[in-house]
């Protein structure tokens, strides 16, 4: 299967994990990355510089209307969701949310299928409120679509990834230095 992109959810001690991740991506990964990290609003353009500084894929707000490009890596806006229309177009919405939580993981990878995109999931250290990120997995495990969790042992909190593990709707349970390498190897497999 050829996958369309990788979308990284995350919240609580979601950046220092990504920071461990996209430093390892290159040109050669040749999908767009959306990161879907729980910020407060107006947060997410001091986030994009510091993943600016950490990678050598340009990193760029997630705006409304734009279609989502290779080798770039977008960050959805605190307190907006983030759902996409055909191909790889992305529509930014205000206050549009699932439990508390704007951006929704759940709510983007739910589009991105409804959308007939196949994303590569990953699910990064965060808290369990609300359980966000669960139901996006659970659609995306019964699509075929692969699923990557961080662990225990690498995450500041297991909490998303917990309850994802615990229901099943996951293929890899990883430490953050592995994700990477996982990732490459879908890739070279699809």
């Amino acid at each position: 299967m050829k996958y369309d992109l990788l979308i990284i959810g995350s919240s609580t001690g979601g950046p220092k994990a990504l920071y461990n991740i996209i430093d390892k991506f290159d040109r050669d990964l040749n999908i767009p990355i959306l990161i879907v990290q729980h910020l407060p609003v107006s947060f997410e353009n001091s986030f994009v510089e510091v993943l600016n500084n950490k990678s050598i894929l340009t990193t760029k707000i997630a705006e409304d209307g734009i279609t989502l490009e290779p080798n770039f890596i977008y960050v959805t806006k605190g307190g907006y969701q983030t759902e996409f229309q055909e191909n790889l177009r992305i529509k930014v919405i205000e206050n549009n949310t699932i439990g508390n939580f704007a951006p929704s993981i759940s709510k983007t990878i739910i589009s991105a299928i409804e959308a007939r995109l196949k994303p590569i999931i990953c699910i990064l250290s965060g808290l369990s409120a609300k359980e966000d990120g669960l139901s996006g997995c659970k659609l995306a495990k019964l699509k075929n679509f692969p699923i990557i969790i961080q662990d225990k042992n690498s995450s500041l909190i297991y909490g998303m990834q917990k309850i994802i593990k615990e229901a099943g709707f996951f293929d890899y349970e990883l430490d953050i230095f592995d994700i990477p390498k996982k990732i490459y190897e879908i890739l070279q497999l699809s």
